[in-house]
């Protein structure tokens, strides 16, 4: 047992002895063998350089993303029947442009889009989306130190498919209106995805 502690302990001595050697760099003396001990003098600019590295063993980045939608409420304001013109009258007429802000948090470019949804597609309003899946836009990663997120925004529109009066006969007629209730027209949903940059 002694033996083999000795073969051991030799070996370990010799290779902890051969990796001190093979990390030494001599740059001074050593170039004349007859001279084992060195040289007189040390030449200018004599040194060594060695580079530092660093290593990551991962990168986990990380999505965070906001969706701000705007006060999505359109307003007639008040609705008069003009018994001469036999037709609804309103106070005012709602055409509205709406704009949803998508802010990327993210280290990662994303995806954007939206969609709409109406809740009854016979009631004479339109309302469109400017991004759709079949064309959604980037949004950039944030780079460190950046000034802050990455945003883009989505437009959404809501026009008459004719007419106002057209669209006010059929929700008055149809009960889909009455003074101080809302009348649903859809949902707008926005989504976000990873991109195929990855």
């Amino acid at each position: 047992m002694k033996k083999i502690m000795a073969v051991a302990l030799a070996a370990a001595s010799l290779f902890a002895l051969l990796s001190s050697l093979c990390l030494a760099d001599r740059v001074i003396g050593g170039e004349n063998p007859d001279r084992p001990d060195g040289a007189a003098d040390i030449p200018q600019g004599a040194g060594s350089s060695a580079d530092i590295q660093v290593s990551v063993t991962e990168v986990a980045s990380r999505y965070a993303v906001d969706v701000t939608f705007p006060d999505l409420s359109l307003s007639f304001g008040d609705i008069v029947w003009n018994a001469d013109a036999l037709s609804y009258e309103a106070e005012r007429l709602p055409e509205e442009d709406f704009e949803i802000i998508v802010t990327n948090h993210s280290d990662k470019p994303i995806l954007m889009w939206g969609r709409v949804q109406k809740a009854d597609p016979h009631d004479g309003i339109s309302v469109l989306c400017d991004i759709t899946q079949d064309g959604k836009r980037m949004i950039p990663q944030v780079r460190p130190q950046a000034q802050g997120p990455r945003q883009e925004s989505l437009q959404v529109t809501i026009r008459p498919a004719s007419d106002w009066d057209s669209v006010l006969s059929y929700l008055i007629g149809n009960g889909a209106v009455s003074a101080g209730l809302a009348y649903r027209i859809g949902t707008v949903s926005v989504f976000v995805s990873k991109t195929n940059e990855e």
